[in-house]
């Protein structure tokens, strides 16, 4: 057994928490306790955009519950932190992406902490398992989980029999988002997680907003818009490597579609409505394809370099201005550490 089970990796915006205990990665109370205090400095900590969890080793994700320390003695009802199972299964205010990196057996409470994350990338030859069934227990989180994430009818027989599913079957019913070879798990879910940490695409949503108004529309195609420019910001910042062409590129392709739907709905007098949700399902089909086509990666544009992003931005003295009472929260944790768009607004 490792000192510490609970390792943190601080890669930028990007959280990452690996559970390390030997064999099988289970869960204790205090490792809970620990794994809550880590999602905590995630959720409480906004530096933090995206957090990843995974654990140590090829054969186990997790577990579940920890038999042995059961064994010795711990109750089913002991305190596993603040976030309760797992850290983050009853952790309130978390309103931050968690992607899941599964890099084998996950089985009873390991699934259920899984299915606490919103996205869940899968190895090859990881497993799947609510086996508490043929214990004569129930699995309490998942038994309300499962159904809601994948179909009704294979959620309960999962739930009744304890039958294992391989990554295939889990990724075929919407369990696992995408499957890859052990050796590029991680690769995967950090340029996921990149991703998701890249930008703020609604203030292009915001931009949009702004011109439609300015027409005297009503705008429902504001999540049109926000995919377009952000895509279009990330097709022209990859290829130029300069972020403020590909936010001039983004302002130009919302101010193109507002005036789309100005055109239709104003000048020819068309249901807004209708146009709207004609735009936002052109939009959907036009960046999935065209993403495809040109870079292969399912749909999603490549990862930015941190020289082609606008990072965050540290104010002048932020650091040695922290531990002052009251001047160094606000200065440092609340006005320090923003977008540049945040400053300009």
């Amino acid at each position: 057994m490792t000192d510490n089970p609970v390792k943190i990796n601080r890669r930028g915006s990007v959280f990452e928490l690996v559970l390390d205990r030997p064999k099988a990665n289970a869960i204790d109370g205090a490792t809970s306790r620990k794994m809550g205090e880590a999602f905590v400095e995630f959720r409480d900590n906004p530096s933090y955009k995206v957090a990843i969890v995974t654990a140590a080793g090829e054969k186990f994700f997790c577990a579940g519950w920890d038999l042995k320390a059961a064994a010795e003695g711990e109750e089913p009802t002991t305190d596993y932190g603040e976030g309760g199972w797992a850290g983050i299964q009853e952790l309130p205010n978390l309103n931050k992406p968690v992607i899941a990196a599964i890099n084998g057996i996950c089985c009873g409470g390991g699934l259920e902490w899984a299915l606490s994350c919103d996205i869940i990338i899968a190895a090859e030859h990881a497993s799947f398992a609510l086996p508490e069934i043929k214990s004569g227990i129930i699995a309490d989180a998942a038994t309300i989980k499962l159904p809601k994430r994948i179909p009704y009818h294979i959620a309960m027989e999962l739930l009744f029999t304890g039958r294992w599913i391989d990554a295939k079957e889990a990724n075929r019913w919407g369990l696992v988002n995408e499957i890859v070879d052990k050796d590029s798990l991680m690769d995967r879910a950090r340029e996921i997680a990149d991703h998701l940490a890249s930008g703020p695409p609604l203030v292009f949503a915001a931009m949009a907003g702004i011109f439609a108004e300015r027409s005297g529309v009503i705008d429902f195609s504001l999540e049109g818009k926000m995919l377009m420019a952000a895509f279009v910001a990330a097709v022209g910042t990859y290829y130029l490597g300069n972020p403020w062409i590909g936010l001039l590129l983004a302002i130009l392709a919302c101010v193109s579609l507002s005036m789309l739907h100005g055109f239709a709905s104003v000048t020819h007098k068309g249901d807004q409505v209708v146009s709207c949700v004609a735009i936002n399902i052109l939009i959907i089909g036009l960046t999935t394809a065209l993403a495809a086509a040109w870079f292969g990666q399912g749909g999603l544009t490549p990862t930015l370099t941190e020289e082609q992003r606008f990072l965050e931005i540290t104010l002048p003295f932020a650091d040695s201005l922290r531990d002052v009472p009251v001047i160094g929260i606000i200065y440092s944790d609340i006005l320090s550490g923003h977008f540049v768009f945040v400053y300009l607004v």
